[in-house]
C-alpha cells in the first residue's frame, strides 16, 4: 500500500566512493517501506577537489546498473517499473569538505523543485559533510519551505568486510536496518534533551 496522504517524493542518494553501498540503500528503502510513493532518485556526488581528482560522479552508472539488476531481483511490484524514474544525468555536485557552501548549492537546486513534491533524503553514503548538508537543507526545506520530508538511514546489524561486499540480494531482511524518521522526530529529540528524558527511536524497519 502506499502512503495515504499520497505525497510523491523525490529521493535523494548521496554519492560516496562505494556504489554498492548506495545501491543497496536504495533497494532496501524499495523493499522495507513500499508504502512511500517515490517519483524520481536523483544523485549527490563529491565534486573534484583538484585536477587529479574525478570527484564521484563517475561512479553513478555502476550505482544504475546495481539498482536496476538487484531491484528487478528484490521487489515485486518493482518501483522502477511503475514509474519511479532514475535522473542519472546532472546530479547535484558538491565540496567534500565546505559544508556551508554544499548547504548552499543544494538549497539552490531544490528550492524551484515542483512545490507538489516531498524529499527523501539518504544519509547513508557520500562524505560526512554531504551528509550533514543534505540534513540540514532537509531541516530549513520543512520548516521554511513547508515541503514533507524524511530522512533515510540504511545499516548492516553486522559490520564486517564480508557484509559490505554484498550486493542487496545477498542480504535479508535479519541482515539490515532501515531507519526512516522525519523533522518532527529531531524536534522530539530535543524536547526530551529539555525535560532530561530519552527514549528509543522506534522509526526502523
Amino acid at each position: 500500500m502506499k502512503e495515504s496522504s499520497s505525497v510523491h517524493y523525490i529521493y535523494h542518494a548521496l554519492v560516496g566512493t562505494s556504489p554498492l553501498a548506495v545501491s543497496n540503500a536504495i533497494v532496501w528503502f524499495f523493499r522495507k517501506h513500499p508504502e512511500i510513493q517515490v517519483d524520481e532518485i536523483r544523485f549527490i556526488v563529491s565534486e573534484p577537489q583538484s585536477s587529479e581528482e574525478k570527484g564521484t560522479k563517475h561512479f553513478i552508472g555502476t550505482i544504475v546498473d546495481l539498482l536496476k539488476e538487484d531491484a528487478s531481483e528484490l521487489l515485486d511490484p518493482n518501483p522502477l517499473d511503475q514509474g519511479t524514474t532514475i535522473k542519472d544525468k546532472d546530479p547535484i555536485e558538491v565540496p567534500e569538505a565546505d559544508l556551508p557552501r554544499a548547504i548552499s548549492i543544494i538549497s539552490q537546486k531544490l528550492k524551484d523543485v515542483d512545490s507538489s513534491k516531498g524529499f527523501i533524503m539518504d544519509l547513508t553514503a557520500g562524505r560526512k559533510a554531504m551528509g550533514n548538508a543534505l540534513l540540514c537543507v532537509g531541516i530549513h526545506a520543512s520548516g521554511r519551505w513547508k515541503r514533507p520530508v524524511k530522512f533515510h538511514y540504511y545499516l548492516l546489524k553486522k559490520f564486517s568486510r564480508e557484509m559490505m561486499s554484498k550486493r542487496a540480494t545477498e542480504l535479508s531482511s535479519d541482515d539490515v536496518e532501515s531507519y526512516l524518521f522525519d523533522v518532527e522526530d529531531i524536534n522530539a529529540a530535543f524536547s526530551q534533551a529539555s525535560s532530561g528524558t530519552t527514549s528509543r527511536f522506534t522509526g526502523r524497519s
